[in-house]
């Protein structure tokens, strides 16, 4: 059903912890992304088979993209058979064996969380007697780690670098959510904000490091939050997630120094934090409806030529 990454992908600490790969798996990797601290990710497509997954070191959720397929789940003396359909969810804690007997052509993406992340997670919101993951759980059907899943496959797809604030924001809420389904936590009131002073020194700080990168961890730190309550508060502050108003900055930030006149296109989107002139296209074209090309021959709208600035 998937495939673990090559030893060389991860490096030879990581070379030990792989599952079985036979010379004949009929699996063939479609996306692979190594780059992101918290979370890997790789899409595949698998001819009938079995597939035996030896203890990981990482937790592992298998979500199924394809067709319905007949697949039967053997771990210890447990067996279970079932029809997969797409967004069925299977969870393999850390330190977890499983087999996987395919009796159709599978479509399958796999996502590797670092235990770090989810005791993190666990650390900050879990109750006194909060859990961590101990046993797999096969054929879960959940709409948000799904839709968090959908959104990571999107980025693991996308040309060019990674936006890390996106990416550690996906993560925290994917461990957030697995806790909330098999932990015990305690969730962020709803309704709940940042004090005034903490959304002042979030937004300063951002402001200060559009042009750098930005990572949840070091907002989190400065507001002396968890990464996962931090995410969640932001949001119910500002009514927006953090990495769309970090875009939203940035494209603004774009548009005031392109109509200042003093830097090119592409000079505007590395000091605006955007990784090439492509990226702020698309980026202010979703924020503004505009092309760099447009605000600077002037096309901007009345309404849009003063940059808001942000809130607090």
């Amino acid at each position: 059903m998937e495939i673990d990454p090559p030893a060389w992908y991860f490096g030879p600490w990581f070379a030990w912890n792989l599952g079985v790969m036979t010379p004949t798996d009929p699996r063939v990797v479609l996306i692979e992304r190594g780059a992101w601290r918290q979370v890997e990710v790789n899409v595949t497509a698998a001819s009938p088979g079995r597939f035996e997954h030896a203890p990981n070191c990482e937790h592992r959720l298998m979500i199924h993209l394809g067709a319905p397929a007949r697949v039967t789940y053997r771990r210890d003396k447990v067996r279970q058979a079932y029809l997969q359909t797409r967004g069925d969810i299977d969870v393999i804690p850390a330190g977890s064996a499983a087999v996987f007997d395919d009796d159709d052509p599978t479509s399958l993406m796999t996502i590797w969380m670092r235990p770090a992340l989810l005791a993190s997670v666990a650390r900050d919101m879990a109750r006194s007697e909060g859990r961590q993951l101990v046993d797999p759980r096969i054929q879960q059907r959940d709409e948000r780690i799904f839709r968090v899943a959908l959104l990571l496959k999107v980025e693991a797809e996308a040309e060019g670098p990674s936006d890390p604030l996106f990416v550690d924001s996906m993560a925290v809420a994917l461990a957030s959510r697995l806790l909330e389904q098999y932990g015990a936590i305690d969730p962020v009131p709803s309704g709940a904000r940042l004090s005034r002073l903490k959304l002042k020194l979030t937004l300063d700080y951002i402001e200060a490091r559009l042009d750098a990168e930005i990572r949840l961890a070091e907002l989190a730190e400065l507001t002396n939050l968890s990464q996962s309550h931090f995410r969640v508060l932001f949001r119910q502050t500002l009514r927006r997630p953090l990495h769309r108003y970090v875009i939203e900055r940035r494209v603004h930030r774009a548009k005031a120094l392109i109509e200042g006149g003093a830097v090119s296109l592409s000079q505007a989107a590395l000091d605006s934090g955007f990784c090439h002139q492509s990226h702020l296209a698309r980026c202010m074209r979703q924020v503004l409806g505009l092309t760099p090309s447009q605000v600077m021959r002037g096309e901007a709208p009345s309404a849009l030529r003063a940059s808001p600035a942000p809130r607090s």
